[in-house]
């Protein structure tokens, strides 16, 4: 009497499940990775709204603690200061910001880093982003995507 081989369906549904693991595991480290970056946010209009970074996230370093928002032939030019607050220095800060209407939909966004690429503790640096926007468009938020240490 001989044994019968698995059938293929078995070995296919154990690749399916491996393959489902190690996306999980990759997704796991990549969120994992970037708790090296911090999420500090903070809204304004084109009005002239600055100041320091909104006060209901988690205060990490380096934050952004200017902005100021202008409207000129179809771009919002947002331009402000950010500031390591980490005890040493980093390099490569990315500053994101998006655009909104006035009903708070998402209408565009961007990114840029610092102007300063290395910056030692409690050093300032300035940024500027400029988002092709439609017309009418005067809501925006700026944060901090990333920076190496």
């Amino acid at each position: 009497m001989s044994v019968a081989p698995e059938p293929v369906k078995k070995k296919k549904s154990c690749l399916v499940i491996a393959l489902i693991v190690i996306g999980v595991l990759a997704v796991l480290y990549a969120i994992g990775t970037s708790g090296s970056s911090g999420g500090t946010s903070g809204g304004g209009t084109t009005g002239g709204s600055s100041g320091s970074s909104d006060s209901s996230s988690t205060v990490t370093c380096p934050v952004i603690t200017e902005k100021k928002g202008s409207v000129d032939y179809g771009y919002l030019t947002i331009t402000g200061t950010v500031k390591n607050t980490c005890s040493h220095a980093i390099s490569y800060v990315k500053i994101g910001a998006k655009a909104f209407s006035d009903s708070g939909t998402e209408v565009g966004s961007d990114y840029t880093y610092a102007d300063s690429h290395e910056m030692s503790a409690n050093a300032e640096s300035q940024f500027t982003i400029m988002i092709d926007i439609p017309s009418g468009t005067t809501k925006f938020t700026v944060s901090v995507l990333d920076w190496n240490n």
